[in-house]
């Protein structure tokens, strides 16, 4: 173990992030400062010889792998979420989850999307946009709010809203809004007290 010093400010933002009686500073920091450990294999293209119809089917059924796979993660800290349908999962108190999921097509880059009815129905839904690349999982936790205000502005079509994140420097990440500023995420990296109920 090493030691540091962190000023009163940092300490404190620390402390907002903690599970109170569970987590310590190095918890906290392993937990923003680290990724996700074992990142699962990237999906086959549907142009590596198969149809379009095989590999659209292939690539939802890896999507599914990825997600049993992240869920199984959450469990182990604690946070249990049941599938429902689709990208939707339910966790405690009545809270919603969806998680779409992207791999890496162009470095730095993945495109998401989900449906857009499962924001529509007055339940609180917490947005997990769960990135991989490689050797890596990014995972932007966003908060119901935040994730109800973004898709305002966010494209849609044929029922779905469409998510373009985008590496913007060493550990900065944006998500693209059509016609305005993007919109920095990266805050939002393994952030999971909306997953406890924290806001």
């Amino acid at each position: 173990m090493r030691t540091i010093e962190i000023d009163e400010e940092v300490y404190r933002a620390l402390q907002k992030r903690a599970r109170a009686f569970e987590d310590t500073p190095n918890d906290v920091l392993r937990e923003i400062l680290l990724p996700f450990p074992e990142a699962p294999p990237q999906p086959r293209l549907a142009s590596e010889g198969r149809s379009t119809t095989e590999g659209n089917h292939g690539l939802k059924m890896q999507g599914e792998e990825i997600r049993r796979g992240y869920v199984s993660y959450l469990e182990q800290k604690g946070i249990a979420l049941t599938h429902e349908w689709g990208v939707l999962y339910s966790g405690a108190n009545g809270l919603k989850v969806a998680i779409p999921t992207a791999t890496e097509r162009r470095s730095g880059r993945w495109f998401l999307g989900v449906a857009e009815s499962y924001f529509g129905g007055g339940d609180k839904v917490v947005l997990i946009l769960l990135c991989l690349e490689e050797d890596q999982t990014f995972d932007f936790v966003l908060p119901h709010e935040v994730a109800i205000e973004t898709m305002r502005f966010l494209t849609r079509l044929q029922g779905q809203i469409k998510m373009n994140v985008v590496q913007a420097g060493e550990s900065r990440y944006i998500l693209q809004i059509p016609q305005q500023e993007p919109m920095d995420v990266s805050l939002y990296l393994h952030a999971y007290g909306p997953l406890r109920g924290k806001a």
